[in-house]
């Protein structure tokens, strides 16, 4: 199920992976449902990168407002990760290359506001994954989410309970989902003359595992075409810096870029987003 756990979107990325109070894009779902809610109009989004061992993760999201007395959003996802090929020796000798890993999760998210400045989102997801092409297994998770925002919309609070739901099972081995609380906070400065700095603070906590997990990034933009990302990711073992780039071109078209300051691997994640 680490899947589950797998960053999606590529601003998020560029920002250390800090996305529970990060709304103004469909890939905020995978994060916190409730900020779907903000979604302005309809979107269309891909995303893909690439390992260092012929492994790949691609994903095209889907999202759009829904029209009522409150405002919302909805949004639906597919991700597909494939862990690349690994070969397979047998005692008589031969042998042959095999996928090592292929997860399809498809998820479908709703977000809306209750009040004037908090709204609630969750999400249905589907993970089907088969490991070294002889063990497959599926489950089903929930996730639901929380957001609350200050009155001029610069202030933003986000918490979420993620991947609550049964159980994978390879044969007679059982293993249950990544079940996880994830929280942030952001924080939106005006700049003069059409400049904007974003600060955000993001954490996790996987529950079986324990382990607390923690982020923190910059989004410097200029009259909201242009964007300079970066961030940190503080792991129990470890930490790891971010940084990114986002260009929106005839006010519909974005490119986003992000990659990770890693002395193992340097993966370069793109995204393409079209608004209609």
């Amino acid at each position: 199920g680490t899947t589950l756990l797998s960053a999606v979107g590529v601003r998020q990325m560029a920002l250390g992976n800090s996305g529970s109070s990060l709304g103004g894009d469909i890939y905020s779902a995978f994060y916190n449902p409730a900020l779907l809610s903000d979604i302005p109009q309809k979107q269309l989004s891909t995303f893909f990168t690439t390992g260092l061992s012929n492994d790949y993760k691609a994903s095209v999201v889907y999202g759009l407002p829904i029209q009522s007395s409150q405002k919302g959003g909805m949004a639906f996802g597919i991700l597909h990760l494939n862990g690349g090929e690994m070969e397979i020796n047998y005692v008589d000798g031969t042998s042959r290359d095999i996928v090592a890993q292929s997860d399809f999760l498809a998820m479908l998210g709703w977000g809306g506001y209750w009040s004037k400045n908090a709204s609630v989102g969750y999400n249905l997801k589907y993970l089907s994954t088969k490991l070294v092409e002889d063990y497959p297994s599926s489950a089903i998770a929930f996730d639901a989410g929380l957001q609350i925002k200050s009155k001029n919309d610069r202030f933003r609070f986000g918490v979420s309970g993620q991947n609550y739901g049964t159980s994978l099972k390879y044969r007679s081995k059982t293993e249950p989902l990544p079940f996880l609380v994830r929280s942030g906070i952001s924080y939106h400065f005006p700049l003069p003359t059409s400049h904007f700095l974003l600060v955000v603070i993001d954490g996790l906590y996987i529950i079986k595992e324990k382990n607390v997990y923690s982020s923190a990034g910059l989004e410097y933009s200029i009259s909201e075409k242009y964007f300079l990302r970066s961030g940190i990711k503080i792991m129990p073992d470890r930490s790891e810096f971010t940084i990114g780039a986002g260009f929106k071109f005839y006010d519909r078209y974005s490119l986003d870029w992000a990659t990770e300051l890693s002395e193992l691997n340097n993966p370069h994640n793109v995204s393409f987003s079209v608004k209609f």
